[in-house]
């Protein structure tokens, strides 16, 4: 799985943008893990590789409900992206720090390019939401 190494890999390299040089890259042995059937990316040893010189031990971990789960909690609390009874609200929660965010989202053949400006620091709290550059009532987008 590449999202921890990804993650980690980012945190270095945005704490060193901001803060200088200071934390070192490491790279040591991390779990490989996939989200498919048959796997379509890994980082590090395959099993049988790493087989050959360590002792190794592994795990088939099913990503069911829990998953989804922890993901619709960030996106609808932390992003505040919560699609309601065909609506589309949005009241984020996010570290002031975060000067903005963008989201991207597919719903049949159209996409939304969703950008969250966070410059004024306060991290939530709504504005004004647009559309094709129209500012909308009650900051939802209405039935698509």
């Amino acid at each position: 799985m590449l999202v921890p190494e990804a993650l980690q890999d980012g945190f270095v390299a945005a704490t060193n943008a901001v803060q200088g040089n200071t934390m070192p890259l490491e790279k040591r042995v991390s779990p490989a893990g996939s989200f498919t059937e048959p796997e379509y990316a890994s980082v590090g040893l395959t099993e049988k590789k790493a087989r050959e010189t360590q002792d190794v031990v592994t795990a088939i971990i099913h990503f069911d409900s829990t998953i989804r789960l922890l993901n619709r909690v960030a996106i609808e609390t932390i992003l505040g992206f919560q699609l309601r009874g065909g609506e589309l609200r949005f009241e984020p929660c996010m570290p002031p720090n975060w000067p903005w965010f963008e989201l991207t989202y597919r719903h049949r053949s159209a996409t939304y390019r969703i950008l969250v400006d966070n410059s004024a620091g306060t991290g939530r709290g709504v504005r004004s939401v647009e559309l094709d550059g129209q500012r909308l009532p009650n900051d939802t987008i209405p039935r698509w």
